[in-house]
């Protein structure tokens, strides 16, 4: 790296829809609750629309237009994206199946994984919630973030590459910007 200051993104991919943001509330809560990031870092968020989008070209066309977009938009400094795909892991062989193909898709491309034990709700809330509650319950949420020790165990632990927890994953992304802009 030269001298100059460099800039960092981090771009999220969740499976929720651009409407609703549920995941991206539930993580953005955690980011801000945990200072998970130095206060310069842009984050932003691709919604997949469903998880087995996880390959589709439109998502990687969102993901390479705001990494695009963040490295042209100051040519006085370097820039840098990471990529973190965050995902529930749902349950039975179908989602197994998908969960595998989507670790191996991650791996290939050097991005961070985040996995959300069954799903984001159970993570966060402690418990499923139906389709139609979602947003609701992810607004109440974020609005007044309460990690009680049950959530707070489940957020801390849920399974990232099936070995970490989501505030690991993002200690991970900080130490690696660290070893490159070294």
């Amino acid at each position: 790296m030269t001298g100059r200051q460099l800039r960092v993104q981090l771009i999220i991919v969740v499976e929720g829809a651009k409407n609703t943001k549920t995941d991206e509330l539930y993580i953005n809560a955690t980011i801000e609750h945990f200072d998970c990031f130095p206060h310069d870092w842009k984050i932003s968020f691709v919604h997949m629309n469903g998880k087995s989008k996880y390959d589709d070209k439109a998502v990687q066309s969102k993901i390479q237009k705001l990494a695009d977009s963040y490295s042209h938009h100051d040519k006085s400094r370097e820039s840098m994206s990471f990529v973190a795909y965050a995902i529930d892991t749902d349950s039975g062989f179908e989602s197994e199946n998908l969960n595998r193909k989507i670790i191996q898709y991650c791996e290939e491309r050097g991005y961070f994984l985040i996995y959300f034990a069954e799903d984001v709700e159970n993570v966060f809330l402690g418990h499923s919630v139906s389709s139609g509650d979602k947003g609701k319950k992810a607004l109440v949420f974020y609005g007044h973030p309460h990690f009680s020790e049950n959530n707070l165990k489940n957020a801390l632990f849920s399974y990232i590459n099936g070995k970490s927890n989501i505030l690991s994953i993002f200690k991970s992304i900080v130490e690696r910007f660290a070893k490159i802009s070294e």
